[in-house]
């Protein structure tokens, strides 16, 4: 693989995941509309506007809390921006007086009427259909949007598009760090769609007072991404004959479309 083309690679790979980004993102969008749930679409661009309600001691989730006597509540009605779609959620919000900056929240989704409705959160799903999706301009066309665009093509060594399977092979391999986290995930989700408002709060409540900063989610962000890039880079440039390594487990190659040469065994 020469370096020019390691760099045309890398930016179809970019292309790929830009396209399929913005295209899943408004397919589960329009989903959601049909169906009575809300999403989150994982976004580059966020904006929050929440307001101060009045706390009522006897609403369920507040009891289920079960916060200190002394504890400072607050309830909020957020209303949260995400590219193509608003997510409205509430929020009750503990402050124990004894423990500084130190608190407990409770955070569900609400449809119009402030009723709890379960979410989705699209990043799992959306990450494990990737690999099919991908496979499927492979074997139809024999590159996948990004490598068409940059005039590339994905075909067995006779220069013949792959079998759905082979190319279906490859593109796991290639994209093994997003099927991994997305199946690592899979139960946060499960979780998450089921959760009950008073089931999370009786759970906050006898656990005590949290701390309101969870780094984890970020973290783990960082490590999928640093993972997913040193992935790509490590497969780019550990190279047989010109090929990637899953080039090679689906017995694939990469091609410029000016290029007739056949590559040697």
């Amino acid at each position: 693989m020469q370096q020019r083309l390691f760099r045309v690679r890398a930016l179809a790979y970019i292309v790929d995941l830009l396209l399929y980004y913005f295209v899943a993102a408004a397919i589960f969008v329009f989903l959601a509309k049909l169906l009575p749930v809300q999403v989150l679409v994982p976004s580059i661009m966020n904006a929050q506007a929440c307001y101060d309600l009045v706390v009522d001691r006897d609403d369920p989730v507040i009891v289920a809390l079960q916060s200190p006597s002394d504890a400072i509540l607050f309830k909020k009605q957020c209303t949260i921006r995400q590219m193509f779609i608003n997510r409205v959620d509430l929020r009750i919000v503990g402050y124990a007086k004894a423990v500084e900056r130190v608190q407990v929240m409770v955070s569900y989704p609400v449809d119009e009427d402030g009723k709890a409705v379960p979410f989705i959160d699209t990043a799992s799903p959306g990450a494990l259909l990737l690999p099919f999706v991908a496979a499927f301009f492979v074997a139809r066309r024999g590159a996948t949007p990004g490598k068409s665009l940059f005039y590339l093509r994905i075909q067995t060594r006779e220069r013949k598009n792959p079998s759905y399977r082979r190319a279906l092979l490859r593109e796991l391999v290639r994209f093994a760090p997003w099927v991994m986290s997305a199946v690592i995930a899979l139960p946060t989700m499960w979780t998450a769609l089921m959760a009950d408002p008073i089931k999370m709060a009786e759970a906050l409540g006898s656990s005590g007072i949290l701390t309101g900063f969870n780094p984890l989610p970020g973290l783990a962000l960082v490590l999928i991404v640093s993972f997913a890039a040193l992935w790509f880079l490590f497969g780019s440039f550990i190279r047989w004959n010109g090929q990637a390594y899953w080039d090679r487990v689906a017995g694939l190659y990469v091609y410029d479309v000016g290029d007739e040469s056949i590559p040697s065994r």
